[in-house]
């Protein structure tokens, strides 16, 4: 068989002959560099990159003049994350054909894979340069330019990325999340509204757009039930053909099986709140079983991997694949800790891989599935009688507070109260800006002006040299009236501990409105730094005052706007009392039900129990 035969299979999708066909053709032609090369893109369609390389390797030995060898064989050693020997290809390619701009993108894409910014934005500039209507060099363009802290440039690019290719999601995608780092919530729930239009049936792209909606105080409790349960309609109950029926013994004298499925089980916001659970089930009672789908393992793995019964790592996993393990390990009760953020397994959920599933922690409002039987929360997030309607799930109030915070034990030790030093008021928040609403900023504008010579601590993404996301975020609050001369702007930390060191510039925490801070306000209290929110009608504009409640400051939680001002300006008012407060801070922390790991353990595990006995009965 000829090569332009072997092609013919494979241009059919016929790929197992074409290999079968390749192969022999190299037995009498062993020295032929075209054999070679479609021998080595045939493994790599059939996703077998390590057998193809040899094949991609003697290609080029064979033809080293062949700039259309190197590429197909710097893409597979890039694939195998060997960066460094894929850009040695591409830039002998890039001296062979300089005049293929998709070997510059090639070549850019690399470099910038290697952290290589300066570089890799050229040539990213030359493959536009030779063609200006790449899409592709346009968005991958914008990406580096996004990470240099040019987020003007970098929108700009995203939009013409998706100009010229109006079916390409990637900028898309891109563009949504660079207007949630600049804060600009209403310009991304557009962008996601927009990748729905061209895929109406990925869940994903809906989950971001539901994630987002929470950002917009237009979107009150009921408008934002409606957008979820439009995300039940499509995916609930998809996906169950042969499905195995559950084989669980409908019985309470055994132990019951919980599993926790989170892409969080790392340095990030679920151990914090979830991990006193893990760590004090009663194992006499329960056997817990966690599916971990983290990507980059940490200390804090590792550390959660010691707690449990049964470690799951599932990342890059099928939901078909998990359905088939949760079922055979008989879960009882399948613990959703991530909700619709980003990496969610809802999907799973919508198959009912269990027979209770119950949404807790890593979400702030109901899933919009059906086949999520419960969720967890308390009296204060989700008052009796009040919400009830905006959820698919039965709610289950673990009074008096679903939260339960475990600090770092590492944590720096509580600094003086910084206005003691400076002579003023700083209030602060290191919430991310997206959080910061127009009528949220209005009221910290009202704050402000209620106490003379105060300061206010922001964040910005990234550094605040070279970041125009800086001059973005100021121009905004200008709009809304905002004094953004008394705004002091701080970059991005490198480590943990230096951001909660932060909090020791700060004197009063300032909750964000409508979507309140959750760990951001627990790890402020542990630093002694009290903090102020302003409840409303959704579940997370009241998490600030269940967890302030929780935290025996319920005094500081207020249901208006006004009183939110006067409390302000009251705590203000004497830096003698501020410094008692920040003082005493950890000892309130530790002897609150914010902090009573134990208790609040058994009240899950009683939650859990009775889940279970309403499901044997049923």
């Amino acid at each position: 068989m000829t090569l332009p035969e072997i092609i013919q299979l494979q241009m059919t999708g016929r790929l197992s002959e074409a290999e079968q066909a390749c192969r022999a053709f190299l037995l009498t032609h062993p020295t032929d560099p075209t054999a070679h090369n479609l021998l080595g893109t045939l493994l790599h369609q059939r996703g077998l990159d390590e057998e193809a390389l040899p094949s991609l390797l003697k290609s080029v030995e064979l033809a080293p003049d062949s700039p259309h060898f190197r590429i197909n064989l710097s893409a597979i050693l890039g694939r195998l994350n060997r960066t460094e020997e894929a850009l040695a290809h591409l830039q002998v390619a890039a001296r062979q054909a300089s005049h293929l701009p998709e070997l510059h993108n090639n070549l850019g894409v690399t470099l910038e894979k290697l952290g290589r910014l300066k570089e890799a934005a050229h040539a990213f500039r030359e493959a536009l340069r030779l063609r200006p209507e790449f899409a592709e060099a346009h968005f991958n363009l914008g990406n580096v330019l996004r990470k240099k802290g040019q987020y003007k440039a970098a929108i700009n690019l995203y939009r013409e990325a998706a100009r010229l290719r109006p079916d390409y999601r990637k900028p898309l995608d891109a563009l949504g999340g660079c207007w949630t780092e600049v804060g600009a919530a209403k310009e991304a729930i557009a962008c996601y509204r927009r990748i729905i239009e061209l895929a109406p049936q990925d869940p994903s792209a809906r989950s971001a757009l539901l994630y987002t909606l929470h950002y917009d105080p237009a979107y009150d409790a009921g408008a934002l039930a409606n957008e979820h349960r439009e995300w039940g309609r499509l995916f609930d109950g998809t996906a169950t053909e042969g499905v195995s029926a559950y084989q669980n013994e409908r019985s309470m004298d055994r132990r019951l099986r919980i599993g926790y499925i989170s892409p969080d089980f790392r340095e990030h916001t679920p151990p914090r709140v979830i991990g006193a659970a893990l760590r004090y089930h009663d194992r006499n009672r329960f056997e817990v079983h966690c599916y971990s789908d983290v990507q980059k393992p940490d200390a804090t793995t590792e550390r959660l991997k010691g707690w449990v019964e049964h470690w799951h790592d599932v990342v890059g996993w099928p939901d078909a694949r998990l359905d088939t393990l949760i079922r055979e390990h008989q879960i009882d009760i399948l613990v959703d800790l991530r909700g619709h953020a980003a990496s969610n397994r809802l999907t799973l959920f919508a198959r009912r891989s269990a027979p209770v599933q119950v949404n807790m922690v890593g979400y702030f409002n109901t899933t919009g599935l059906t086949a999520m039987d419960y969720r967890i929360t308390d009296e204060y997030q989700d008052p009796t009688g009040e919400t009830e309607q905006h959820h698919t799930e039965r709610l289950i109030r673990l009074d008096p507070s679903c939260w339960c915070y475990t600090p770092d034990e590492d944590a720096p030790e509580v600094a003086p109260t910084p206005m003691l030093a400076h002579g003023h008021v700083t209030f602060g928040s290191l919430n991310k800006i997206i959080k910061i609403s127009e009528p949220c900023a209005k009221l910290w504008g009202r704050v402000l002006t209620a106490v003379p010579g105060s300061r206010l601590l922001l964040p910005v993404p990234g550094g605040l040299e070279h970041n125009d996301a800086r001059e973005m975020f100021l121009d905004r609050l200008s709009t809304y009236g905002f004094p953004v001369d008394r705004i002091d702007l701080c970059g991005k930390t490198d480590t943990r501990r230096e951001y909660l060191e932060r909090f020791s510039q700060i004197d009063i925490a300032l909750d964000i409105w409508p979507f309140n801070g959750i760990t951001t306000t627990c790890d402020g209290l542990w630093m002694g730094v009290p903090a102020m929110s302003l409840a409303g009608d959704t579940s997370v504009s009241r998490a600030g005052k269940s967890i302030l409640t929780a935290a025996r400051l319920g005094h500081l939680a207020v249901n208006s706007p006004e009183d939110f001002v006067d409390v302000a300006v009251e705590l203000a008012r004497s830096a003698t009392a501020l410094s008692d407060l920040r003082t005493t801070m950890r000892q309130r922390l530790t002897s609150s039900t914010l902090m009573d790991h134990r208790r609040f353990t058994a009240r899950l595990e009683s939650a859990y129990a009775k889940m279970c006995e309403d499901w044997i009965a049923a």
